[in-house]
This record gives C-alpha cells, structure tokens and sequence, in this order.
C-alpha cells in the first residue's frame, strides 16, 4: 500500500506539468520538378558533356517543425530541412553521412523564446533573423534576441555570429573571437498617420580574414501602409564601412553603397505569392478575402562599384539575396528556392552577394481568380545593370516572362504549375556564360510542385 502511495505522489506532479505543457507540431512536404533548356544564354557545345545542354530534375523537400511550450513561459523551437533531395541522386539506400548521395539534412532553427518580464522579451539559438528591409541581413544564424516593449517606439534588438569557415582546433577551448563574423542589430517600429516605420542600423564584422578585417555599419529604413484594398511600402538601406588593407596598393579600402525598393500591391497580390521561410509553410494565396484580381508592382535599385578593382572604395552593395521581386528567374524562385537566380549570379559571391555592377529590376505582376480553388498569375519583369563597365560594356540584362496557375485542392494542399521565359541581354551573358560571353539564347523554364502542409 504504501509503495502504492509512494508510486502516486511521484506520478501527480508529472501529471499535472503534462497538462501545463503542450506539443505543436508543423510540416510541409513538398514535391517539385523542373525543366530549364539550359543552364546559361551559350548553346555552344563544350568538348566535355555528358550531361546535355538542359537542366532538369525531380526532387523531395521535407521540413517539420516541432514547439513546445511550457507552462506559457517559454517555447522551445526546432526545425528541419531534408532536401531539397534530388531523386536521380540522393538515395534512401545509403546510410546518412557515409556517402555523397545520402539525402540532404539541414538543421535549420534551434532556439528557446520567452519572457524575462512584462516588457521584456527573447530569443537564444539558431534562427531566421532579418533586418527590417531584409535586404542586407536575411540569413539563418545563431544569436541572442531580444525584444523590449515601450510606448514611445519597441525596439528588437540582436547580437549574433555568422558560421565561417576558419579553422580554430576541434576542441571547444580552442575557439576564439578572434577571426569570427558578428552582426549586432537595433530596430524599432513606430506607427506616424497611417505609415508604419521601422528604422534600424546594423553593425557587421567580419574578421576571419588575416590583416583584412572588414567592418560595415548600416542604417535600414523599411516603411509600409497596408490598407484593406492596396499594400505600399518603400525600404532604403546605406552600408559605410572598410576593409583593412583591402586594396591592391596594401591601404584601407572604403565600402558605400546602398539599395533601394519600392512596391506597391492590390487586391489578390496582397496575399503573396511563394512559401515563407523562417518557420511559416503555409503558401501564399490562401486566404479567402474575397478579392478577384490583384495587380502589384515593384523596384529593386542595387548600387554598383566604381570600374576600379580594390582601387580604395567600393560603391557596391553586399546583398542578402533576397527581395520582394515576384520573378521566378531574374531574382529567388520562391516556389523553391534552387541557388540559380541571376541576381545573385552576378554578384560575387560570400557571406553576402557584392553587386559591382549594380542592377535595377522593374517587375509587374497580376493575378486573377479563375474559380475560389484555381488562381492565375503573370509576371513581367526587365533588369539592367547600373555600371555597364563592370559588365563587359553591356547594360541591358534581360526581361521575364512567367506564367504560373495554382490550384488549391485543399486548405493543406496546392498545385502549382509555371512557365516561364527569359530573354537575356548582353550584361546578363557576360556573368553567365562560360564559353561564348556574347551568346544570348532565350531560356525556358518548366515547373511543376504539390505542395502538402499543416
């Protein structure tokens, strides 16, 4: 009896935090297939080919999201991403980690979140962290964030590392702060009329080059009015900064440069057009507002350096890759991200892309509901380089085309079927082609996915 007692007293209070405690769980499954007529603008037949001209494949993307939150005083949170796992090349009869074509695993956020008080709020782990404007940092990183509640203006403040590759000892007491990459951020949002202002300044460091540490402070301005029938919005951002010893000549070197974006959304085009990263599956054009047709159009001005390499000052803007653009080609496809928007193509790539060319993208896009499941859309969108001598003399980069129906079979399940074309100029082959820099044959796209989510 007593052992009876003993066994119950134990199992009440775990009975009773069961019952504080609560699991939510998230997951998008996504099947995708695509066919592009070639990888670049160049149909000259390199000596070495056993892969073809075209591009094409079938592949898997599985990403579950796990919280749980305790007594409603912290959540802890834990996300996945396998794949996108190609199916002529990642296989599921190889043990993980043995060979190159196991499947792809990356583990994406890790983070505790709570309150320390009534204003004060955090975030610790592995996350999505992006500035207001989201085109400078739009990264996943490990940081500490915190979010201070006021009435004049609540700031969300984050201190954080990017991952670099600098070898510091496998031992943990090896590790130093020595050559690592920091971002420490600071923004607000405040309410003016109707206009919603998020002012920020970013502060970046990147050490991890020897005698070439690099700094950058970086001042961000997103603004936004959202009404029940249009969206606008405008973000600006400066970067000013320098690199030690970044010149040819052995002297400092100068960063300022700067981007800017201006959007404006109707109807249908407030809802969104591709899957939300950061822990958010659900794809856009679910909500059942009402609205028949949507039109929205867009901006992206990316500052360019001077012709000068490492001549002392660099006008060019380090991008995060990532904008509101809707195009599928010219900027990230997000449908499915794959790596091979041109954007970031030109650009040289490192822990951002350094836009020496500088380019502008003007994007228009409609969309029109054809029934309350099936949903229409076309994109336009045209792009130039802003320092043609950084482009082999070129200016002209190309235009877009796209046409993409989805089809909502359910709450948790859509269709979407793409077809897209790109007309490259000159500027684009320049960064692009491998062989034949002056070659520019058009591109087509096919695309397919069943996007299955809760």
């Amino acid at each position: 009896m007593k052992s009876k007692i003993l066994i119950l007293l134990i199992l009440l209070p775990l009975g009773a935090f069961a019952q504080e405690k609560y699991l939510e769980v998230n997951a998008q499954v996504q099947n995708v297939g695509v066919f592009k007529t070639d990888s670049d603008f160049d149909d000259t037949k390199p000596y070495y080919n056993p892969s073809g001209q075209t591009v094409g494949f079938f592949g898997t993307f599985f990403r579950p999201a796990i919280t749980l939150n305790v007594k409603d005083i912290i959540n802890i949170y834990y996300e996945i991403e396998v794949g996108l796992n190609i199916w002529s090349r990642n296989s599921l009869e190889q043990l993980y980690g043995e060979t190159k074509d196991t499947l792809s695993l990356k583990h994406r956020q890790i983070y505790a979140e709570g309150k320390l008080s009534k204003n004060l709020s955090f975030r610790m782990g592995y996350q999505y962290f992006k500035e207001p404007t989201g085109l400078f940092i739009n990264h996943w990183l490990g940081g500490m964030r915190f979010g201070l509640e006021n009435d004049f203006i609540p700031l969300d403040i984050f201190i954080g590392q990017f991952p670099d590759q600098t070898y510091e000892g496998w031992e943990i007491d090896r590790n130093n702060f020595t050559q690592d990459r920091f971002v420490f951020s600071v923004s607000g949002t405040k309410k003016i009329g109707e206009w919603n202002f998020e002012p920020g300044i970013v502060w970046f460091y990147d050490g991890v080059y020897v005698r070439k540490q690099m700094w950058l402070l970086t001042p961000v301005l997103s603004m936004n009015r959202k009404e029940k029938e249009w969206e606008a919005g405008i973000d600006i951002v400066f970067e000013g900064g320098r690199t030690n010893h970044g010149a040819y000549d052995g002297d400092d070197e100068t960063h300022a440069g700067g981007a800017l974006q201006v959007y404006y959304l109707n109807g249908l085009a407030m809802e969104g057009f591709g899957t939300a990263v950061g822990g958010k599956v659900v794809p856009g054009m679910t909500e059942k507002n009402g609205y028949k047709f949507g039109w929205g159009v867009s901006l992206l001005l990316l500052s360019p350096d001077d012709h000068l390499y490492h001549n002392g000052t660099n006008f060019g803007v380090f991008y995060s890759g990532r904008s509101r653009s809707h195009t599928l080609i010219l900027t990230e496809d997000e449908l499915r991200d794959r790596g091979d928007n041109l954007d970031e193509r030109s650009g040289e790539k490192g822990t951002f892309y350094l836009m020496r060319a500088g380019l502008a993208i003007l994007d228009g896009s409609v969309y029109y509901k054809v029934t309350d499941k099936i949903m229409l859309s076309g994109i336009a969108g045209n792009a130039f380089v802003l320092n043609k001598r950084n482009a082999l003399g070129e200016v002209y980069f190309g235009t877009e085309f796209d046409v993409v129906l989805r089809w909502m079979l359910s709450s948790h399940i859509v269709i979407d079927l793409v077809n897209s074309a790109f007309v490259p100029g000159k500027a684009a082959s320049a960064f692009v082609n491998d062989i034949d820099k002056e070659k520019q044959i058009p591109q087509y796209m096919l695309e397919a996915s069943l996007n299955a989510f809760f």
